[in-house]
């Protein structure tokens, strides 16, 4: 288990490494003056557990463990103080535990204890979901098919693979067989797609019967469906939790950064199926959308950079709507970049007319020297 200390006192560092060493299985990384420089350290190191004093300058440990919850870090937190008065705030934070200065081995050791119950405690609950969902089927950008030990399956045909795409976006809908043939097949006479539908239909059973689900393509009264119950999917997954994140929340907005990344790109990647046009179309819209409000949200938390790095991503996958184009230009008039802001105005322009053949629109210039005209 990963520990680090974070208080302003040299002699406390002192102490609870001679303490934190005698305990088998901790590994004491790091130690800390200010929440500053623990912060920094986070941001690119896991670690189990933080043991921080309450009584901090500048930040307090009860104010430094709420950021960490806003920003849906999930670590174990123990708080070291030598007032009592602190107890109830601090199990307002989601606190593993609150030890009273000095420190007592007997009641570090307690601690230590209980943490390693609630770890593995959360491993279990996580590998159990994993076994739960047998099969990753990853859509976003790509089309590839995983274990939950993250392996990827290999295809038995360039069919196989459409197929499976096709009946996994039906939801677990019943679909004729001249359906199929028709938007998966319809290059070919009927009776080669039929014999083609078939073996491809049993090269597909056979690859899910490998990985653990026997069953998972039903057949009858000339239909097929899939059962998707064990089986994960990347573009469901974004779509549900899009939909439940409320960019009012400052805790949401932060759990909001982290689904975006999510978003690997159009549906199915560089496959492009005819019978997908809609469904491929749905889900571009609905990640503008999802990223116009969460840009939003950003912006008005003077989080700017973070919305740029979004709206950069948007611009890149040929996303040039006027609102995605104002919010990029808010953003660097927000970070009072005015030479930023003309060279990217000047950019726009040139996009517009090079990759649509139009002008750059009215609304978007009007706002563009709305925002110069602060400058002055």
């Amino acid at each position: 288990m990963k520990v680090i200390v974070v208080d302003d006192e040299k002699s406390m560092h002192m102490i609870m490494e001679r303490m934190l060493k005698k305990i088998n299985a901790i590994t004491l990384v790091e130690c800390f003056l200010d929440t500053w420089s623990a912060n920094t350290y986070l941001s690119e190191h896991d670690v189990d557990l933080i043991f921080i004093d309450i009584s901090m300058p500048k930040e307090s440990g009860i104010e430094f463990a709420k950021r960490l919850r806003e920003e849906g870090r999930e670590t174990k937190i123990v708080f070291l103080t030598s007032h009592k008065e602190y107890a109830l705030p601090a199990f307002d934070v989601y606190a593993l535990d609150y030890m009273l200065k000095p420190v007592n081995q007997e009641r570090l050791q307690q601690t230590i204890g209980r943490a390693v119950v609630d770890i593995e405690l959360h491993k279990d609950t996580a590998k159990q979901a994993a076994q739960e969902k047998k099969l990753i089927f990853n859509c976003l950008g790509s089309i590839e098919l995983r274990t939950s030990q993250n392996e990827i399956i290999k295809w038995r045909s360039s069919k196989s693979t459409e197929l499976f795409a096709y009946l996994i976006m039906q939801r677990g809908k019943l679909v004729s067989k001249a359906k199929m043939i028709e938007d998966v097949f319809d290059h070919m006479p009927l009776k080669n797609a039929d014999i083609y539908l078939n073996t491809t239909i049993y090269q597909l059973r056979k690859l899910l019967d490998r990985h653990g689900l026997p069953q998972a393509i039903y057949s009858g009264n000339q239909h097929y469906v899939i059962d998707q119950t064990h089986i994960e999917v990347d573009a469901f997954l974004f779509e549900d939790q899009s939909s439940m994140l409320d960019f009012g929340d400052a805790i949401q907005v932060n759990r909001a950064v982290e689904h975006e990344k999510n978003y690997k790109g159009k549906l199915f990647g560089e496959h492009v199926y005819g019978w997908a046009h809609h469904e491929i179309e749905r889900f571009a819209l609905l990640y503008i959308s999802f990223a116009h409000q969460l840009c939003e949200a950003l912006l008005r938390r003077a989080e700017m950079d973070k919305a740029i790095s979004i709206l950069k991503k948007l611009v890149e996958n040929d996303d040039l709507q006027d609102r995605t184009i104002m919010l990029y230009l808010e953003a660097l008039a927000l970070k009072k970049d005015e030479v930023g802001l003309k060279r990217q105005y000047k950019k726009f322009t040139e996009m517009m007319r090079e990759e649509v053949d139009v002008d750059i629109s009215h609304k978007v210039t009007d706002f563009y020297y709305r925002l110069i005209e602060k400058f002055n």
